[in-house]
């Protein structure tokens, strides 16, 4: 199987995050879920600071060809990254189950969704057997759920923009 010249999962989700919008979504405002996405942000923004931490350490090692010696060290790194997404996911869900509004439920969803898909792969990319590198399969599957995080997340944001614009404050 083909090995990857280089792989490092932060430059890999850095370039997809610059990826083409999303097309626009339209929502209602809608104070209740107005309040629930922006309750949302402050964990999700931590979430995303552990996982570009995590990205960073990962980068020291040299991304899919870790030194001899940090084959462990790497894969815990990776196990964490794995875990990150997964807590994205997850947390994505819950909020998209609480939001109780149609378009933001589904761009919470989308956006679980493309979480999701990293954290399959990335589960692929610890169990792999391979000490010298990433298979280049896993990568352009990684590459491919990478580049749905940034059209989701715009979706989101403008879903956020449409619910909450002049929407009065939620119990009013």
């Amino acid at each position: 199987m083909t090995k990857t010249i280089a792989w490092t999962g932060s430059a890999l989700l850095a370039c997809a995050l610059l990826v083409a919008p999303a097309p626009a979504a339209t929502a209602d405002p809608d104070p209740n879920a107005c309040q629930a996405l922006q309750a949302a942000g402050p964990r999700f923004r931590d979430l995303d600071q552990q996982r570009a931490a995590l990205q960073d350490q990962l980068k020291t090692l040299r991304g899919a060809h870790p030194p001899q010696g940090e084959l462990d060290k790497w894969r815990d790194l990776q196990r964490q990254l794995g875990d990150l997404f997964r807590q994205s996911q997850h947390f994505l869900e819950q909020t998209a189950d609480g939001v109780n509004n149609d378009v933001a439920e589904q761009a919470l969803r989308d956006q679980a969704s493309a979480y999701q898909d990293l954290a399959d792969v990335q589960d692929e990319i610890i169990s792999s057997e391979d000490a010298d590198g990433v298979p280049a399969e896993l990568t352009g599957r990684f590459n491919d759920a990478a580049g749905r995080i940034a059209p989701a997340a715009d979706r989101l944001n403008a879903v956020e923009r449409d619910v909450c614009a002049s929407a009065p404050a939620a119990g009013s």
